[in-house]
């Protein structure tokens, strides 16, 4: 089956839209989490190395 391809951008392609209803909040806020701890170690390696 041939793809409209006028209709889809070359995003669209590469990350298909999903809703936010696939996504459990349970995993929501462990990504949260991740990217704060990940967020907070960076601030603190550049107040070391400066």
């Amino acid at each position: 089956m041939a793809r409209d391809l006028g209709k889809e951008t070359f995003l669209e392609r590469i990350f298909p839209a999903w809703s936010m209803k696939t996504v459990s909040p349970k995993v929501l806020a462990r990504w949260v989490v991740i990217l704060f701890c990940l967020a907070v170690w960076t601030a603190i390696l550049v107040a070391l190395l400066r």
